[in-house]
């Protein structure tokens, strides 16, 4: 089951950030300030162990990434390690849910080797297919 979660009762030495601390040399200081800003997050646990992770920001206005004026979610984090059962589907049904009631346009996410903005319509159908093997912090 997904629960929604404040990212300050996340550990951070958790085994599910170990591939993303590797990749992403800043991930200590950017889960810091996630903490410091009382951010929120999506998990799933199985025996006390994160088992996934979805990390979203609503209405991401970073001119630096996106210069779009509409409404826009950007997925910072998204890593599944509890395949087959589903927890994909159903965060992707939290974007859609969250794209509905926030009348967001875009929807993008950004990886260490590349930035992608859609339309959240597109984003849908095709992100599943994006996310199936890997994991995107940003």
């Amino acid at each position: 089951m997904i629960i929604k979660e404040k990212i300050k009762n996340i550990d951070i030495n958790d085994k599910i950030f170990e591939e993303l601390k590797l990749e992403y040399k800043d991930f200590n200081t950017w889960f810091n300030k996630l903490i410091e800003n009382d951010e929120d997050c999506f998990i799933t646990k199985n025996n006390d162990k994160l088992t996934s992770i979805m990390i979203l920001k609503l209405n991401e206005k970073d001119s630096s990434q996106i210069s779009y004026k509409d409404n826009v979610l950007k997925i910072r984090t998204l890593k599944v390690e509890d395949k087959n059962k589903g927890i994909g589907t159903s965060y992707m049904n939290i974007i859609h849910d969250l794209a509905v009631s926030n009348n967001i346009k875009y929807i993008y996410y950004t990886s260490l080797t590349c930035q992608r903005l859609y339309s959240y319509r597109f984003l849908l159908i095709m992100l599943p297919i994006f996310c199936r093997n890997i994991a995107y912090i940003g």
